[in-house]
């Protein structure tokens, strides 16, 4: 299989804007295209929930995209990005329902996506502090029938979200202390938006949004350098499902230790 790709990437001149410094804005473009074959659970997993297909048909897809980033240092060094994107598919491999409780992939003819994904980074002090954001938005939909009168034409694809959005903080505090070298926490929020679970899109999952927390400490002890990292996953107990029946944790809590000599 031939999968060429074509890129293309422009740096701009870094100039000074007023209290803005160091701007540096550049271009980027690129155009592919793309193969991939079935997994292994694709074609044949059997276990609960689900079953493989052995008759399913690699996926071909065409991609291109275009973007820019802007990068300046204002108390801080800041990056932002933005990309367009557009997917064309064929024989777009999805898990659908194929029976009572029971999925099964198959491919769809053709499917287009398209979308926005978008990025933010401030960093202060060689990361002291570090704040990150993203946003995606995008449509994929089938564009072709599998019969006369397919209802399920121009859809969107099930457990894709059309939104998501992410944000994060985390503070390091390197210290000249002889045992404790760093001390370092982290909070993030993240966004879901709802996903359809019936190809007709009749059927949906709520939104949901999940807050995580951990903070990370570096001792030496000798010749020894340990670290100590405590996290809780899903902070206010979020009721959520990514698949329709699968309901995901609540709160959880994982604390570990790592020894490095």
């Amino acid at each position: 299989t031939w999968s060429p790709q074509l890129g293309m990437l422009v740096g701009l001149g870094e100039f000074d804007a007023g209290f803005i410094t160091k701007l540096k804005p550049s271009l980027r473009a690129s155009v592919s295209r793309n193969f991939r074959v079935p997994t292994f659970n694709e074609l044949y997993y059997s276990g609960g929930g689900g079953i493989g297909n052995r008759a399913l048909r690699p996926e071909r897809s065409t991609g291109f995209d275009v973007g820019t980033s802007i990068r300046f240092l204002l108390a801080g060094e800041h990056q932002l990005q933005a990309t367009y994107f557009v997917n064309d598919m064929t024989d777009r491999i999805v898990w659908v329902a194929a029976g009572s409780g029971t999925v099964a992939p198959r491919n769809l003819r053709r499917v287009r996506s398209e979308g926005l994904e978008s990025s933010y980074r401030w960093s202060v002090l060689d990361r002291m502090f570090l704040l990150e954001a993203s946003y995606t938005s995008s449509n994929s939909r089938k564009l072709s029938a599998d019969y006369s009168g397919d209802p399920t034409v121009n859809t969107q694809l099930i457990y894709i979200p059309q939104e998501t959005f992410n944000i994060s903080a985390a503070s390091t505090v390197r210290l000249d202390s002889s045992v404790v070298n760093e001390i370092s926490g982290t909070i993030g929020y993240s966004f879901v938006g709802f996903r359809y679970h019936t190809e007709d899109n009749t059927g949906f999952l709520p939104p949901h949004r999940l807050v995580n927390a951990g903070v990370r400490t570096r001792l030496s002890v000798d010749r020894l350098a340990l670290h100590i990292k405590c996290e809780v996953n899903n902070l206010f107990n979020e009721d959520y499902q990514v698949i329709l029946g699968y309901p995901m944790p609540m709160s959880s809590y994982r604390l570990t230790f790592g020894i490095e000599y």
